[in-house]
């Protein structure tokens, strides 16, 4: 595994967003509870396994982050400036400038309400991702959801801070080490992935054992990159021993192995023309923060649509917006990030040494 730029990690974060979408397809004509897919096969919905190889793929990609930081701050700033920019955009967009048009209040009603006050600054610092506007999607199969992709974001930011407090503390100066914490630290989160009916997917301590583990695999597989064989027939391994963990207590690691271990296979192995995708960018994320109000609206306008339509008219309009988000957000403030450390290192009065 190259730590270089030379891959299909676009790709596959792009595909992953992608399959929440198609996961939310199913949610959103359908209501809560319905059937999604994966769901009856695995036990877990199609967006649970994408959302997963999300977390993988950040783990992976944070830790290279961690390594060129300068500092805490220095870290701390890229990870704000990749997350909260265009999250920003996105909140202020759906609740001040689409979503006033799909609530079943007057324009007046809709903008003095205490709730479109406090959505904004509540959602966009991720405070909280349940927010309600007033009087929106009310009618919907899935009643004043705006947004029930950014949930996520919180255990990301929990990961984020995980990581830098083991940076600070030495733990990835040598492999030794880092393996020894990693087994220390992994070895609850591995126990407590083995009780399922404690610590069903509805749980902040179920999240926080799910997306811990998926984020450490990625870490773990960066530090172990050049010792780590990825071949078609290891993939076809972990896919047996999940076959065989299901129904047991240890589905659930199996699989996030073979998530880990299968995400990072297609990221680095295959080549040729697929690799030309990253000419493209990242648009990954803007689909990922994008795609529910714009499933949620289309609904709302469209009720007849069935999962499949709904995937393809959101994609049709969520692209163009996720690459809008690429070209005049997201890369522009990535290209900048150092200037905006150093702006924002000067303006909090922070030399080099304590920043």
């Amino acid at each position: 595994m190259s730590s270089g730029r030379d891959n299909n990690l676009n790709l596959m974060r792009l595909v992953a967003a992608a399959l929440v979408a198609l996961s939310h397809s199913y949610l959103i004509v359908n209501g809560e509870g319905s059937s999604q897919p994966l769901a009856d096969l695995t036990g877990f919905t199609l967006g649970y396994h994408a959302v997963n190889i999300f977390f993988v793929v950040s783990g992976f990609l944070v830790i290279r982050s961690w390594h060129r930081s300068s500092s805490l701050t220095h870290f701390g700033a890229a990870r704000a400036i990749r997350i909260l920019p265009a999250l920003i955009v996105c909140v202020v967009m759906t609740a001040l400038m689409v979503l006033p048009f799909a609530s079943s209040l007057s324009l007046w009603a809709y903008f003095t309400s205490p709730q479109t006050m406090a959505y904004v600054p509540l959602t966009a610092s991720l405070v909280t991702p349940d927010a309600l506007l007033p009087g929106v999607f009310e009618t919907n199969p899935v009643p004043f959801e705006i947004n029930g992709s950014l949930w996520t974001l919180r255990y990301e930011i929990v990961c984020y801070a995980a990581l830098a407090v083991l940076g600070m503390l030495g733990v990835f100066s040598t492999r030794l080490k880092m393996l020894v914490v990693f087994a220390v630290l992994s070895a609850p989160l591995i126990v407590l992935s083995f009780m399922p009916t404690l610590f069903a997917d509805i749980t902040p301590a179920q999240h926080l054992v799910r997306f811990g583990l998926c984020f450490g695999l990625g870490v773990l597989a960066h530090e172990l990159r050049d010792t780590i064989p990825l071949h078609w027939t290891g993939v076809a391994a972990l896919f047996a021993s999940a076959v065989v963990a299901h129904g047991t207590a240890a589905f659930p690691l199996a699989l996030y192995v073979f998530v880990a271990y299968t995400s990072l296979w297609v990221a680095f192995i295959p080549e040729g023309p697929v690799r030309k995708f990253n000419q493209f960018g990242d648009i990954s994320y803007g689909l990922y923060i994008y795609a529910f109000p714009i499933q949620q609206l289309l609904i709302y306008q469209l009720p007849a649509l069935e999962p499949l339509e709904l995937f393809v008219a959101t994609l049709a309009i969520t692209i163009p917006v996720a690459t809008v988000s690429w070209l005049w957000i997201e890369q522009p403030m990535l290209t900048h990030k150092d200037a905006i450390y150093g702006v924002l290192r000067r303006a909090l009065k922070l030399s080099p040494a304590r920043a």
